[in-house]
């Protein structure tokens, strides 16, 4: 429904089968940063690669590869602090109760 004053948009021109079968699959762009803020702008990188769509199962598998080589690098967290906090809680709960 278009309200009064306003245009109705054009309605797309249906395209014949070989026009469809001559487009040819354009090239996807994937960006990646290191996620550094604003604040520290001069560390950030950013990178940008283009990929055929034909080709992009196999660009996810190897970026996939990539991540999961990064992340045996990280540091595991300490839970120790949070499992201490929790039992003194519940300790404190069952010494107050009934």
């Amino acid at each position: 429904m278009v309200a009064r004053g306003e245009k109705e948009a054009p309605i797309a021109a249906p395209v014949d089968g070989a026009a469809l079968d001559a487009l040819e699959p354009q090239l996807l762009i994937i960006r990646a940063t290191n996620g550094k803020s604003k604040k520290d702008r001069k560390d950030k990188v950013r990178l940008t690669t283009t990929v055929n769509p034909d080709g992009l199962e196999a660009f996810y598998a190897r970026y996939a590869e990539t991540c999961k080589a990064g992340m045996t690098l990280l540091k595991p967290r300490d839970k120790s602090k949070k499992k201490a906090k929790a039992k003194k809680k519940k300790a404190a709960t069952t010494a107050s109760g009934p």
